[in-house]
């Protein structure tokens, strides 16, 4: 088979997310916060925020859930939510192989 067929692609697509390890949804951010005390230092000028402080932000039944995340924790779980991202891609690569695949075998393209 040749490297432009769509079986060997779409092979080739399946080969790669096998080899994915954990997937995690969401981002992780770091964030420098004011805090709610008056004399505080991150109320001064210039302010001397609070932090940096890392969190594992995901939606979960339309709500946003917000984890703090050790250095040790965001060492761990990036990998997994990276995984997440490139799962996406490589669905969409299936999705965009299946549409060109259909629309060739039907003749749909063609006047």
């Amino acid at each position: 088979m040749a490297a432009n067929d769509p079986n060997t692609q779409h092979h080739a697509i399946l080969d790669k997310i096998a080899r994915i390890g954990f997937c995690m949804p969401g981002s992780i951010t770091t964030r420098q916060m004011r805090c709610g005390r008056q004399g505080c230092r991150c109320r001064a000028d210039p302010p001397q925020l609070h932090g940096p402080y890392t969190y594992w932000t995901r939606k979960q039944d339309g709500r946003t859930i917000a984890r703090l995340l050790s250095a040790e924790q965001t060492e761990r779980y990036q990998p997994w939510i990276d995984n997440a991202r490139r799962l996406r891609q490589l669905v969409t690569e299936l999705e965009a192989l299946a549409i060109t695949t259909a629309e060739s075998t039907e003749a749909w393209g063609r006047k």
